[in-house]
């Protein structure tokens, strides 16, 4: 058996499951490009406009008291299948991982977030608009302008791929923002980072309940992860059954701009 940051003890057949979060290489490349950029010529990369409306939900799904979810552990224990909780990876091995539900799709919620202003998505061995290799099965993102500052945002997806119809495995939502001190970019980022989860999330779960849970969990390991100064990864598991989880800011320098980035994942636990 092999350990998973992100899960827990799993076996070692059949296929391996998707790989963990990838690290924040491609987009701080980007920023450290940019960077230069925007204080060599004072424009950015083009602009587009940045409006709360227009992602705000209207009637945002939040539980109806504080809640405090539980940390994941390496137990073994079967939860049972909770109505629009996750679903076994393989259906005639229900004993084996656990994926999303079959309505929950990437290519379903690629084609929502692409619906999106501004946002664009590639499959796995495309190069997106950055110029970087697609490496996951769906890659979504969107890169603007605010205030002169760049503001990167990417929802990725990675599904079972060896397993019948390729049911989603998990959701890599990450942010990053540029400013003229580290305060600053950290809050630029914090900002954008709730933004793009929330997106997410309304996507992934229009009916509000559980999306309520996905939200909080996040809030819980979001305030974790800003204090962190190791590559821990703090984690939460909702009342469904999804984990969600995150990892310290990044911080670069370039010239006088500092960048940020954060990065979240929803995805299922190897053992519930």
């Amino acid at each position: 058996m092999t350990h998973n940051p992100w899960g827990g003890w799993h076996h070692a057949m059949p296929p391996p499951p998707p790989t963990p979060p990838r690290s924040n290489k491609r987009w701080l490349v980007v920023l450290i490009v940019a960077g230069v950029v925007i204080v060599a010529a004072g424009v950015g990369v083009a602009a587009f406009a940045v409006s709360a409306s227009n992602d705000d939900d209207p009637t945002p799904a939040q539980p109806t008291a504080d809640v405090s979810f539980p940390t994941a552990t390496t137990s073994t224990t079967t939860q049972p299948l909770l109505p629009g909780g996750p679903r076994p990876c393989y259906p005639d091995r229900p004993d084996l991982w656990r994926c999303f539900p079959p309505e929950i799709t990437a290519r379903g919620l690629s084609e929502a977030i692409e619906a999106r202003q501004g946002w664009r998505c590639f499959r796995r061995g495309e190069t997106d608009d950055r110029g970087f290799e697609v490496s996951r099965d769906v890659e979504c993102g969107r890169m603007f302008t605010a205030n002169g500052e760049l503001i990167t945002l990417d929802v990725d997806m990675e599904t079972q791929r060896e397993a019948p119809k390729r049911p989603l495995r998990s959701i890599t939502v990450a942010a990053g923002a540029t400013g003229a001190n580290s305060k600053v970019a950290r809050r630029r980022t914090a900002r954008y980072m709730d933004e793009a989860f929330k997106l997410a999330v309304r996507e992934v779960w229009p009916d509000g309940a559980r999306r309520g849970e996905a939200s909080a969990a996040f809030k819980q390991v979001s305030a974790k992860c800003d204090r962190l100064t190791t590559d821990d990864t703090p984690k939460a598991i909702t009342p469904h059954g999804y984990q969600i989880g995150c990892t310290r800011p990044i911080e670069i320098t370039v010239d006088d701009k500092i960048s940020v980035s954060r990065t979240a994942i929803i995805t299922v636990p190897r053992d519930l």
